[in-house]
């Protein structure tokens, strides 16, 4: 096991609102993956305690278990390229396939897998996200569109987005059932509204700052990364207001994955820099820390049942938490 207590960046954070060591300071803790996997990425903790995420050019899905550092792998189609990975409340694995056109469902204990194909070619079925009735949302990256899994039915709905080329990636559900969603080539953020399936598109003070990934606080406010500009962003969906904070590594550290902890802290990752920021809403402050491994590469982060947020290093491969 890699571990570093994290020390701050004072020298990057003058002036950018970094704040004094907490009690608790920020800890990043990292373990090997021990299993053969090729680029791994994007994980999604369980109702049991294990942590899943999949080895995209390897067509599998990793199970491993915190308690005993064991990895389980299931093998998905040739050429099945899964890119997102959540767990739903019953223990089921759902996984989007890039380049398998469709969403697949694994029961663990069975091995059982059941495949949704979608209505049309092309897709590039990218990020998921569960709502709290168990459907899945998730973004396709290829077409421009999001995509909806119905629970009970198993019937697809696909929704275009207004904008051609918008590159859209990350996507989340917030307390009200509104599927939040990011376009990374836009630069904009995305509102779709299951009742009414219309979408509508935001677009943050900075121009084309490269929106990637989204998350949602208690509040019901909207986070997201600024990959192309440097920064995280916050947008008030009650009041259709935006804020924007400059990042520690400033606009070369290419904000990407997104979470939110616990004590709901905000935590993202620079990407160029391996550089984890944990920001706190209610005071404006950030902490941030080097990543354990050089060259981590985390590409999407997803807390615990108790707030504990986890990542994958695709080119470390390396499985972490931070706290």
């Amino acid at each position: 096991m890699k571990r570093s207590i994290a020390t701050l960046l004072a020298a990057l954070g003058v002036g950018l609102g970094m704040a004094a060591p907490a009690a608790h300071a920020l800890e990043v803790v990292e373990f090997p993956i021990t299993i053969p996997v090729s680029y791994p990425r994007d994980p999604a903790p369980a109702p049991d305690g294990s942590v899943w995420f999949v080895a995209m050019t390897s067509d599998k899905v990793i199970r491993f278990d915190p308690a005993t550092k064991a990895f389980r792998a299931f093998n998905l189609a040739g050429g099945a390229r899964p890119h997102g990975i959540v767990v739903d409340r019953e223990g089921d694995v759902w996984i989007t396939e890039m380049g398998g056109n469709q969403i697949t469902r694994l029961n663990p204990p069975t091995g059982r897998m059941t495949a949704y194909a979608l209505l049309t070619q092309g897709n590039g079925p990218h990020t998921p996200a569960l709502d709290g009735q168990g459907n899945l949302w998730f973004t396709m990256q290829h077409s421009g569109k999001v995509g909806k899994v119905n629970r009970q039915s198993g019937t697809i709905v696909e929704y275009p987005i207004p904008t051609s080329g918008s590159g859209v990636y990350g996507i989340t559900v917030d307390q009200k059932g509104i599927a939040w969603f990011a376009e990374l080539s836009a630069g904009k953020l995305g509102r779709l509204d299951p009742a009414t399936g219309k979408i509508t598109e935001h677009e943050p003070p900075t121009k084309d700052s490269g929106v990637r990934r989204v998350a949602v606080t208690s509040d019901g406010r909207v986070w997201f990364t600024q990959y192309k500009t440097g920064g995280l962003g916050r947008f008030d969906a009650a009041t259709g207001e935006f804020k924007e904070y400059p990042g520690p590594s400033g606009f070369r550290g290419g904000p990407y994955a997104i979470a939110v902890d616990g004590a709901g802290r905000v935590l993202y990752n620079e990407i160029e820099t391996d550089t984890v920021v944990r920001f706190d809403p209610k005071t404006e402050k950030a902490e941030a820390a080097k990543s354990p491994t050089r060259g981590t590469a985390i590409r999407k982060m997803a807390p615990d049942a108790q707030g504990t947020v986890w990542y994958v290093g695709s080119s470390a491969k390396t499985i972490g938490f931070i706290k």
